[in-house]
Order: C-alpha cells, then structure tokens, then sequence
C-alpha cells in the first residue's frame, strides 16, 4: 500500500497491476480506480472535485485535510 496526497488530502493506493484504488481516508465514499497507479491518482484529483461538490449541493461541510 502506498500513501501520497492530493490538494493537501491523504490518499492510499492498493492494488495491482490493471487494478489499483485510491481511497480519502478523510473523506468516507471519495474513492477512484485506474488500471495504473498514475491512471488512479489522475481518476482520484477527478473524484474528489466531483465528491466535493456533490456533498456541497447537499449542504454538507467538507472537512479540511488533517496534516
């Protein structure tokens, strides 16, 4: 499992090779596939703009990244 962040987000990444997930820890349902890591980090910065501004429109705060 791999760890990096993503606008200041954490983010691990498992998986193998054709199928590795991205997980928000921060962030519960902001999830991303790809079939390479690069594919799953670029698919994660997507999710997580969709996943914030989906949460926003139901009124919800969004919680800032932990260091």
């Amino acid at each position: 499992m791999q760890e990096r962040r993503i606008n200041g987000y954490r983010v691990l990444i498992d998986g193998e090779a054709g199928a590795y997930g991205v997980v928000f820890p921060d962030l519960p349902g902001c999830t991303a596939m790809g079939e390479t890591v690069d594919a799953a980090l670029a698919n994660s910065a997507a999710a997580l703009r969709d996943w914030t501004a989906v949460m926003k429109r139901a009124g919800h705060e969004i919680q800032r990244p932990r260091n």
